[in-house]
């Protein structure tokens, strides 16, 4: 009892020490990639390609997520509003949540699913491949080579991406609103119009 009681303060020393450590070492990441994302080389054909793995092959799964997003959100918010005879706020609610809170969280678990996932596992078979190794021995900086063309094409994507997520996601509402609810479209646009702003 006696030696467990002397051993637990080390094991939560080590515990700390390890945690401590491991984020440190992502702070220095963190700087290492702010330094390359303003420094040459800039890696315009990587990050492009990136763009497009990151945009547009999430495009389609996007579309889809957006679409049924709304129209449930759309059936939902149907069955409280008409017990008030508000159906025409139906494309409202659905746009003024999609907007401010939704879209983007949705949009962005969609894409760290799909691009986040693959990213991190092509960066990993690299790892265990030694083609992280070999790109260091040529004098290639991974972070500059494979981290910040991803990042640089995720911060782009991501807002774009949200965009088309509350149109369609809108769109699904709409849909719900005019064969389910019987809501007229110049109303239904109308009080979208007037509830989502801009800013939003």
């Amino acid at each position: 009892k006696m030696n467990i009681i002397l051993l637990f303060p080390q094991f939560i020393g080590q515990v700390l020490i390890k945690m401590f450590a491991g984020f440190g070492r992502f702070l220095l990441f963190i700087k290492d990639l702010f330094h390359w994302v303003f420094h040459p080389p800039f890696r315009l054909g990587l990050i492009i390609k990136q763009l497009e793995f990151v945009g547009n092959k999430s495009a389609v799964i996007i579309f889809i997520s957006a679409l049924f997003v709304g129209a449930v959100l759309g059936l939902q918010l149907g069955v409280i509003f008409r017990l008030f005879s508000a159906e025409g706020l139906m494309g409202a609610a659905t746009g003024k949540s999609l907007a401010l809170e939704l879209g983007p969280v949705m949009c962005g678990f969609i894409v760290i699913g799909r691009a986040g996932a693959a990213m991190a596992a092509e960066i990993a078979t690299m790892r265990v491949n030694e083609q992280i190794d070999a790109m260091e021995a040529m004098g290639v900086n991974p972070i500059s080579y494979l981290v910040v063309p991803r990042v640089v094409a995720s911060t782009l994507m991501m807002p774009l991406l949200a965009g088309i997520f509350l149109f369609v996601g809108i769109i699904g509402c709409y849909l719900v609103a005019v064969l389910f609810y019987r809501v007229d479209t110049m109303t239904f646009m109308q009080q979208l119009k007037w509830i989502v702003y801009w800013s939003d």
